[in-house]
Order: C-alpha cells, then structure tokens, then sequence
C-alpha cells in the first residue's frame, strides 16, 4: 500500500506491504492485522530557520557581537531542537545555546549572539511554525532585515545588516593636508632659526 500525497504540514509514509489470506484476513509481517487495520503513521515536515549577520560601512565594527532575540510559536510542545553554531564561534560572554526547549504550548524564545558573516540554523523546526527575529537596537548602527518574520513553510534565511559610515573630508581624502603640514613644519623652521640666534 503506497500513500500518494500526505497533508500538510506532514511528510509521506513509508510503504505498507500485507497479504489476504484465503480466509480473507489481512497478515502484515507474519501477523494477524489487529481489528484497527493497517495504520500508516505519516512523520512531521520540518524546515530549517537560518540567522545571518552582516555588518557593512567605513566604521562598522566587523568583530563587535550583536544580541538576536528569536520568538517561536507553533513548535510540538514540550520538545527539544537544536541549533547548528558550525558559522558562529563566539567570544567570552556571548555563548550561543547548541539546543532549546518549546513549553507545553509549544513556544520558545532563543537568545542568539553573532558577529560580521556569522549565521546560525535553528534546526528541524515544525512545519508552520511562526518566528519573529530582532536585534537589540546597536547604538550608531542602521538596520535593515530581510525575512525577518513569518511562517515557515520552507527553509528560510532571516537576513540582519548594520551599517556604520563616517563621511572622510574630501581636502583629507584629495591631498589637502599637505599645505597645513607645511605651514607647521615652517613655523617650526622659524623658531629654530630664531632660537639659534639669540643663542648666539
């Protein structure tokens, strides 16, 4: 017996192969079908969420860690998931949890620290899980997120970028300095030949 398509949210089952005796009762592996029939038991879908960091501009800091907060409903309630920290080694104090627990209203809330191209998988979460992702506000920073809440019905990647600048001085940039260092170094020729003067 093949299932050809599972619900929603489900995957397919595993073919189920019996026989009918002449008597006419159905015998799966050996045994007697119990008055129930046969029972095909379809596994859950799963889909994984990915939080990705990237820090961008002339003054963003690419090894300052930022605090992620992921809120989680629809979870199989009172079950343990994994994160999958392969892409986000942290430093002391930012230590990034490897598994978490839904409640028995299957609700989680994971605290995350990453850094510059640093990302981190929740793993295997239930099919129509909703998330919601935020940063803590960084001072200084501009913000912009992708996919940063929603429903998952697909592997999803939930995508932060801080942006830092700082505007350089075109004189700076352009070689305008070099009449100041000049007025400074000849002020400075000056009081030499001065003081060397009245030495004398």
């Amino acid at each position: 017996m093949t299932e050809t398509k599972a619900p929603e949210g489900y995957l397919k089952t595993a073919d189920v192969s019996f026989i009918v005796d002449e008597k006419g009762q159905a015998m799966q592996d050996g045994k007697t079908v119990s008055a129930n029939g046969i029972v095909m038991t379809d596994p859950y879908d799963t889909k994984d969420l990915t939080v990705t960091k990237h820090v961008a501009g002339n003054m963003g800091s690419r090894s300052r860690y930022f605090e992620f907060t992921v809120d989680l409903k629809g979870l199989l309630p009172n079950t343990q998931y994994k994160t999958d920290l392969s892409n986000a080694k942290t430093g002391s104090g930012h230590l990034n949890p490897s598994v978490f627990r839904s409640d028995e209203s299957g609700n989680a809330s994971v605290t995350l620290y990453m850094k510059d191209s640093q990302s981190i998988i929740l793993k295997d979460l239930a099919y129509g899980t909703s998330y919601t992702v935020a940063e803590t506000p960084a001072g200084g920073y501009t913000t912009t997120s992708e996919n940063a809440s929603g429903t998952l019905k697909a592997d999803t990647e939930a995508v932060f970028t801080n942006r830092r600048n700082m505007a350089i001085p075109t004189n700076a940039a352009s070689g305008g300095m070099l009449p100041w260092i000049f007025t400074v170094a000849g002020a400075a020729g000056l009081l030499f030949a001065l003081q060397k003067k009245r030495s004398r």
